[in-house]
């Protein structure tokens, strides 16, 4: 290989994606949420995706089924800066008082309640600048309807599905307030709290045989492709191509089917080495190394199209597209 070639496979690493902060502090969120689910029993999928029902292309997603105690959670995780309360609702009535000047009733806003729909997020401003105040939707309806939807899409593979008690929860990142709204009866928690939330919701009977139709329909759900950079950042998403394409030591073009394809893993020994070394894991638990000097990834994330070049990736973990084939 040239220097030339070797300069630019050197340059390559300076175009890299990176998560936005939002998406940054969601990803880290849910590692940490994987670490303590992990921990326990059971079996555990994480970002499980299904097809929306009216939107063509669209998914419904969300961040951890687990199964275990006998019972099938599905776990949404939020990790939210500062304090969390519902929406405050007010109504207005005609005061007591009348108004000196006319001897009409004066119009009255009293607190009505909250409105549990909606939970709105109160934080200092990153500078100190003063307190910010955003709303979002209950992350806890948006799980019930997911798990509405899931009954559903798992039941055309096996109508027990549609009977199946799934239970929703939400974990909210353990230095979020939550006082408002915690409940851990209906499953506004902490993430620590998962644990204790899964035992308390044992189901006796099965929690020492787990179902084997549950455990498949579970295992049979698409999931996001993972990117890990070399920056350590897992991105999500759905790879557009049906192969994977590189070029080799030898100046030749490979493409590999996907819809055979695993995981792949890239190490590299230099900046301005040749090329990387590659390991493919296929589905049927052959592997087999390549070597890797150029090639790029394209996935569609949520309302954009990234490009990756594998010199800037160490490992792709395929989910949906050798589910979806």
């Amino acid at each position: 290989m040239s220097f030339l070639d070797r300069l630019t496979r050197a340059f390559s690493t300076l175009s890299q994606v990176e998560l936005d902060d939002r998406s940054r502090i969601g990803a880290l969120g849910e590692q940490y949420a994987a670490q303590v689910i992990h921990d326990g029993e059971g079996y555990w999928i994480h970002n499980p995706i299904i097809p929306h029902p009216t939107k063509p292309g669209y998914t419904l997603e969300t961040d951890f089924l687990v199964y275990t105690r006998g019972n099938l959670f599905c776990v949404e995780i939020k990790s939210y800066k500062g304090r969390i309360s519902y929406v405050p609702q007010y109504r207005t009535m005609q005061a007591e008082q009348r108004s000196w000047f006319d001897g009409r009733s004066l119009p009255q806003t009293v607190f009505a309640g909250s409105d549990d729909s909606r939970i709105v997020q109160e934080k200092v401003g990153n500078y100190g600048e003063g307190i910010f105040t955003k709303e979002h939707p209950n992350p806890l309806k948006k799980t019930r309807y997911f798990v509405h939807r899931l009954k559903d899409y798992l039941g055309q593979r096996d109508a027990r599905f549609q009977r199946l008690h799934i239970i929703p929860v939400v974990g909210f990142a353990d230095h979020t307030d939550i006082s408002a709204i915690r409940s851990f009866e209906t499953g506004m928690i902490s993430v620590s709290e998962l644990p204790a939330f899964f035992e308390r919701h044992t189901h006796p009977k099965f929690a020492a045989a787990p179902s084997s139709w549950i455990l498949a329909g579970v295992r049979s759900l698409p999931t996001w492709d993972l990117l890990l950079t070399t920056n350590n950042e897992w991105i999500n998403g759905i790879i557009q191509d049906r192969d994977l394409t590189f070029r080799g030591t030898d100046g030749r073009w490979y493409a590999l089917p996907y819809a055979t394809i695993q995981a792949i893993s890239l190490q590299r020994a230099r900046i301005f080495s040749s090329h990387d070394q590659m390991r493919v894991q296929y589905t049927n638990g052959s592997t087999h190394v390549f070597e890797c000097v150029s090639g790029d990834i394209h996935l569609q994330r949520v309302g954009e199209r990234q490009v990756h070049h594998l010199r800037n990736v160490n490992r792709i973990i395929v989910g949906v597209a050798n589910k979806f084939v």
